[in-house]
């Protein structure tokens, strides 16, 4: 019986990179969970909170986040139902340096390098193979 107890006790957050969607759960290894549900979907998640023994505030979230009617698609809701957590679980939160890191085009862009200056030309030219 304690073993069912003990079960699913953290309560985790996800967020899903194409739509901002957040993911209400409870487990014993939020991790492991992550990662096979980041197995059964092609759009990658990440873990905005992670909340040791909290597990059991999972039902009362989503009720509140379902009031608010932001319910998304069975278990996702939309991002603004973050506002319906608990103020000392939304100060859990992590990974939201950018907010909008979901968001298409918002993805951290790799600046390119500066391109050298083309001092070949230079040499061609002075060794006359310009005009």
């Amino acid at each position: 019986m304690s073993q069912i107890l003990n079960r699913g006790q953290d309560l985790y957050i996800i967020q899903m990179d194409t739509t901002g969607a957040v993911k209400v759960g409870r487990s014993k290894d939020v991790h492991r969970r992550l990662k096979q549900l980041q197995t059964a979907c092609p759009h990658r998640f990440r873990l905005i909170l992670h909340a040791p023994d909290q597990g059991h505030r999972e039902h009362g979230i989503h009720r509140a986040m379902r009031h608010r009617g932001t319910r998304n698609d069975g278990e996702w809701f939309e991002e603004g139902a973050l506002a319906e957590l608990p103020v000392e679980l939304y100060d859990l939160i992590t990974n939201l340096d950018d907010p909008d890191w979901w968001k298409p085009g918002a993805q951290t862009r790799k600046t390119p390098p500066p391109q050298p200056e083309p001092h070949w030309f230079d040499v061609l030219e002075e060794r006359g193979f310009w005009g």
